[in-house]
């Protein structure tokens, strides 16, 4: 729990500054409309789960859950604007 609470987060804020990175100043796209984007993503990702459902299949969210991950992380990266 330590290294969790405090060596982890005093490693990374030591490279946050080492590297020079800046926050950004505003996204690209607004709040409401980011909220609507990721409910559609998640639509998405329960459909295409839904479309190669095979019966008995032991794990039925997974793929959903791993699709709106890299979804969302995507988006993340298209959204986001540095200074």
């Amino acid at each position: 729990m330590i290294l969790k609470g405090f060596v982890y987060p005093w490693l990374l804020a030591r490279a946050l500054k080492e590297a020079g990175v800046q926050r950004e100043i505003e996204p690209f796209i607004g709040y409401i409309p980011s909220i609507l984007t990721g409910i559609a993503m998640l639509g998405v990702s329960l459909w295409i789960e839904q479309a190669s459902l095979v019966e008995g299949q032991a794990l039925p969210l997974v793929v959903p859950a791993a699709l709106m991950t890299m979804l969302t992380g995507l988006f993340w990266v298209v959204a986001r604007k540095r200074r």
